[in-house]
């Protein structure tokens, strides 16, 4: 269990379910020289550049690539990739490495890619889809108590039970 204001959520961020579609074995990628191009080329907010540093840092990522939709920072150890996009970033293999990259007081997420976490950026666009978010929380059936991810309208944690 991660201690601090940690947000957990079972959904998965919007854009990283578009981000599994356009995977694929003839995708082109360039390779940066540093982490700052990499982020220059993405136009990745200046405002973000500290939380991507940390997480390229904590994680052990040294190389990076470019794609049309992110940049892939591969760990060094080997692992999943790390995948930074505009607004968030996915690949922590839990909530608890996600906490021990970042801290506390982030918003977490069950990433689209089967078994891995993602974390929202501080300037990210898609707090934008607010209607749409707020009818979604609305719906669910809160958080669980045991172990903070969303509830579905049945109530029963679909983690614990």
């Amino acid at each position: 269990m991660i201690a601090g204001r940690a947000s957990l959520s079972s959904e998965t961020h919007p854009g990283d379910a578009a981000e599994l579609e356009s995977e694929g074995a003839g995708a082109s990628q360039r390779q940066y020289d540093s982490l700052d191009e990499a982020l220059r080329a993405h136009r990745i907010p200046l405002e973000n550049y500290d939380m991507i540093r940390r997480i390229a840092n904590g994680i052990g990522s040294s190389t990076f690539f470019g794609t049309s939709g992110y940049i892939r920072a591969p760990r060094d150890s080997g692992g999943p990739d790390i995948r930074v996009s505009y607004g968030y970033t996915n690949g922590f293999r839990s909530a608890e490495e996600a906490a021990q990259v970042l801290g506390a007081d982030i918003e977490l997420w069950r990433s689209a890619r089967r078994g891995l976490w993602g974390v929202t950026h501080p300037v990210n666009n898609t707090r934008g889809r607010g209607d749409r978010m707020q009818r979604r929380q609305r719906l669910d059936g809160g958080a669980c108590g045991s172990c903070g991810n969303r509830l579905p309208r049945s109530g029963l944690c679909d983690f614990c039970s």
